[in-house]
């Protein structure tokens, strides 16, 4: 038979066993988390790098053909013996005009597509801090659990240990006690008052009869 502070032992190894990896599965769900997160807002901040260089490739592209077109109408303009003026400038005007139109409209794609861009990164990197806080947190409750579990066995084996002294104390008290041997019958009581040396053993009655 398993002596109690022995199973209570075991039992408590095996929850506090048990604590640990709950605990360790805890903390390694959140660090994945994590790592996911700031994967992502990598991604995100490479994005946003791709999106810079992409507008600015847009830009040019546009700027270099602003500058074709009004080289072609300054030269068609030559060739029909246009000076720098009238209908010549209206046309660069026009293409002018155009040209900022198109850059305007890219510089507020580019300005929302950026802040998006950002706007996520920055819920990756959210993420990614709550994750961390969540593990934290994961591993300061399973080592109170842990504690509690222990302080909890300590504290009933020092009432089982209590327990098992008290009754041996008492088990010892009673043992050293002598009980009287009970008369049951005449003979007996003739043998205790002999050995007694009472007064009814003294007259010796037994040579009355």
């Amino acid at each position: 038979m398993c002596h109690p502070a022995a199973f209570l032992v075991a039992q408590t190894a095996m929850q506090v066993a048990g604590q640990r990896a709950q605990t360790a599965a805890q903390v390694r769900m959140y660090q994945d988390q994590e790592k996911a997160a700031l994967a992502n807002q990598k991604i995100s901040e490479r994005r946003q790098e791709d999106m810079a260089e992409q507008y600015g490739r847009e830009e040019k592209r546009l700027r270099d053909n602003m500058r074709l077109t009004a080289g072609q109408n300054a030269a068609e303009g030559g060739s029909a013996g246009l000076a720098q003026g009238g209908s010549l400038m209206d046309v660069l005007g026009a293409s002018y005009g155009g040209y900022l139109q198109d850059k305007q409209a890219l510089l507020h794609n580019q300005r929302n597509d950026t802040y998006s861009e950002f706007t996520r990164g920055w819920g990756y990197g959210e993420e990614a801090r709550q994750a961390r806080a969540g593990a934290a947190n994961a591993k300061a409750a399973g080592r109170r659990a842990m504690v509690s579990t222990i302080l909890g066995a300590a504290t009933q084996y020092a009432g089982m240990k209590a327990g098992l002294a008290s009754a041996g104390k008492a088990s010892k008290a009673a043992g050293g006690l002598k009980m009287p041997k009970p008369i049951t019958d005449a003979s007996d009581r003739l043998t205790s008052s002999w050995r007694t040396g009472s007064s009814f053993a003294q007259s010796k009655p037994w040579r009355k009869w």
